[in-house]
């Protein structure tokens, strides 16, 4: 980290005091890091969906305020932060940090939203520095936000990528493929999940990776993949468009199915249609039945961001099921889109990131109520709260431990504190 961030942390933070009222309630912030389109500066490079995800968080935040039994002396606000997700030539996330956490006033409890690997990861360092200690509860899957030594004050709302490893070992044994190849995009967050995938594959005896290899639109390499003795095929967090390059160049060769099982690990959904492109100096067209042909007996492994079906109409912790809460979120975009929430950056649309998100609201809400109740027992409350005195962080961190509930993407549990490792599974 910078040395002028760490110089800013520990100079500002003696001035810090000023606290927001509405009526009789102490307002508590909660900041948000989101990306947003490439219009709005600094220009990200990687996702742009913050306005679709943001009215998530808004409805989560109603709901808390109108709620008698969680943090009724207080009101819940939501500041809306871009962090400039995948922006590699500048510092968007740290800026943002600073400039909310030290220079707004605003008495901010907590930090909601990262999803990118770079912003969470970032967002997590800093939060964890002397003279900030805030929570943050990410939307990120990048296993090594478990680290608790280096994340102390990290919590993911969705599952991590772990899990995905272990669902592909768990297949890999079920099915006793002994050569395995793997495929993963250039990225932080595949090659995070091929590092580890390779880990557990060596400490298998009997099994062996035969075969892997970046991707990218430029590099699809099938011959060499054939040429290899990998039978079982591991595609990592490739794009819709790239898994379908690859795929209709699979089908043109023939290695698909019965010939080779082809898994798809954290894919983007993608709608099947004709495609026609060049590689390599050859043209490769393929109808939507083609694709459809090579994806056959394929395997998914993605993340679950709505509650598994049985749950779907049981009362949630918001007090709707999960098709009352869809019709929420829409009712929200809609007020979003009017500007109900402030001028919107563009129109939104639902999306599925906004589950994970709006539980993120939940899990810093329930975790500050938990708080709040224990800090009465010192004639204390979350008003009380400062920067550089990070004993209220910790007990926020312990409810959030102890968090079980069914939120709108799932069962939120979080286990073995007492290793220091919190984790989310959504059951």
């Amino acid at each position: 980290m910078p040395k002028y961030l760490v110089f800013f942390i520990t100079t500002i933070v003696q001035v810090w005091g000023q606290r927001d009222f509405i009526g009789s309630k102490c307002t508590l912030h909660i900041l948000s890091v989101l990306p947003y389109p490439k219009d709005t500066p600094p220009y990200n490079t990687d996702y742009s969906d913050g306005p679709d995800i943001v009215p998530a968080g808004y409805l989560a935040a109603e709901m808390i305020n109108n709620r008698s039994d969680i943090l009724k002396d207080y009101y819940l606000e939501l500041i809306e932060g871009h962090d400039g997700c995948g922006n590699i030539k500048s510092t968007p996330v740290e800026n943002l940090l600073v400039q909310n956490i030290f220079y707004s006033g605003k008495n901010i409890v907590g930090i909601a939203g990262p999803r990118c690997y770079t912003s969470a990861a970032v967002a997590g360092l800093i939060t964890a520095k002397d003279g900030i200690a805030l929570v943050n509860v990410h939307t990120s899957s990048l296993f090594k936000l478990g680290n608790k030594n280096l994340y102390p004050y990290s919590f993911g709302a969705t599952p991590s990528i772990e899990r995905f490893v272990e669902a592909y070992v768990a297949l890999i044994k079920l099915n006793k493929w002994k050569h395995v190849g793997i495929l993963y995009q250039d990225d932080a967050g595949a090659y995070s999940v091929f590092e580890s995938l390779n880990s557990k594959l060596s400490q298998m005896s009997g099994y062996v990776m035969s075969f892997s290899s970046v991707i990218t639109e430029s590099y699809l390499p099938l011959d060499s993949l054939q040429a290899s003795s990998a039978r079982a095929i591991i595609m990592i967090s490739a794009s819709s468009n790239l898994a379908t390059m690859l795929m209709c160049i699979a089908f043109t060769k023939g290695a698909v199915f019965p010939q080779y099982q082809w898994t798809f690990l954290y894919n983007e959904p993608a709608e099947i249609v004709d495609i026609a492109f060049e590689y390599g100096g050859t043209p490769f067209n393929c109808s939507r039945t083609n694709l459809l042909q090579a994806l056959e007996n394929s395997i998914l492994i993605s993340v679950g961001f709505e509650p598994h079906s049985g749950d779907w109409n049981k009362t949630g912790i918001s007090g709707l099921t999960y098709p009352q809460y869809k019709q929420e979120y829409a009712r929200a975009i809609e007020r979003y889109n009017n500007g109900f929430y402030g001028p919107p950056v563009r129109i939104a649309n639902t999306t599925l990131w906004g589950n994970p998100f709006h539980d993120a609201i939940w899990i810093l809400a329930l975790a500050l109520n938990a708080t709040d109740t224990r800090l009465k027992e010192y004639n204390k409350s979350l008003c009380d709260f400062t920067y550089g005195q990070p004993s209220m962080t910790l007990m926020i961190q312990e409810e959030i431990s102890r968090l079980d509930f069914l939120g709108v993407g799932g069962r939120i549990v979080y286990s073995n504190f007492s290793k220091f490792t919190p984790d989310y599974s959504a059951e």
